[in-house]
């Protein structure tokens, strides 16, 4: 081989070699760059360092952190443990679950924080409530409407069905366990997504922020008879009539038709002796 093809052979192994290590300098720039962009991407994010009930108050050994790619961070995912510390859970949170503001409420807006002062907060049944589902959110105001019979069996007397407005603006503090609105939107977002349904979940309960007096009316009401709620719009004032609805009042109101009382038969005096009585005079005779 003559010298020309040798220092021609030499040359393509030399610039082969300088090439196969820019391109490794080059890969090798690549993936420091991309770990770097990786690392900025992860966040270190407050998660459930165990399984957490609904009602808990946060504090620093349920807590910790997890590393999580940005894409992946909840909305209202938070980064120091500092802010959800003292706050309370209003969904369990699984181990490992990202802890978002959303799933949180201050302590200070419970129950008890919220009752207006003179009321005492009654908790009622749902089955025993009409109008609720859907409808009646924590922090509306309703008239309580209840149906009941009147009078109630006395001197053979059949009962009478009456409708009359209990009470008017009453706050609703909870439905369920849930006192404020997002909350209850929250646990309804969660039932949906389980069931794969846009069905209203169902709920047990709804409390009422009411007098001592008021409170015990309504129980009075539920004993013998039903309730329903009406929303009112917010900031209306209480107005309307409280007037007792009876059957015959319903038809007249509906029909405009009065009852009206049968004429009495005429009457005579009759006299036996020094005994006077008043006898209905049979007209026929």
């Amino acid at each position: 081989m003559d010298k020309r093809r040798l220092y021609l052979l030499g040359g393509l192994i030399v610039g082969g070699i300088t090439v196969l290590m820019l391109y490794t300098q080059e890969q090798k720039r690549k993936s420091e760059l991309q770990a770097m962009l990786n690392a900025r991407a992860m966040r270190n994010i407050v998660v459930a360092k165990k399984s957490i009930p609904k009602g808990t108050i946060l504090t620093a050994d349920v807590v910790g952190y997890m590393k999580i790619h940005q894409q992946r961070v909840e909305t209202g995912a938070v980064e120091s443990h500092e802010v959800v510390l003292g706050k309370m859970t209003v969904v369990p949170l699984n181990k490992g679950q990202q802890v978002t503001l959303s799933k949180l409420t201050d302590v200070v807006q419970t129950l008890s924080n919220r009752l207006p002062a003179g009321k005492r907060a009654v908790t009622v049944s749902i089955d025993k409530v009409s109008s609720v589902n859907g409808m009646v959110a924590p922090g509306d105001f309703v008239d309580i409407i209840g149906s009941m019979p009147y009078p109630f069996q006395q001197s053979g007397k059949k009962d009478t069905p009456t409708i009359v407005t209990l009470f008017q603006q009453v706050l609703v503090l909870a439905i369920d366990q849930l006192s404020t609105r997002e909350e209850m939107m929250l646990a309804r977002d969660e039932e949906q997504s389980k069931v794969s349904s846009s069905a209203i979940p169902a709920f047990a309960s709804i409390t009422f922020a009411l007098s001592e007096e008021d409170a015990k009316l309504l129980m009075f009401a539920l004993e013998v008879g039903k309730i329903r709620l009406l929303l009112r719009a917010p900031g209306e004032k209480a107005s309307g009539s409280k007037e007792v609805i009876t059957m015959d009042k319903a038809w007249e109101k509906i029909f405009s038709i009065k009852k009206v009382a049968p004429s009495s038969a005429p009457q005579v005096e009759v006299f036996r002796g020094i005994d006077r009585k008043l006898e209905a005079l049979d007209e026929a005779k």
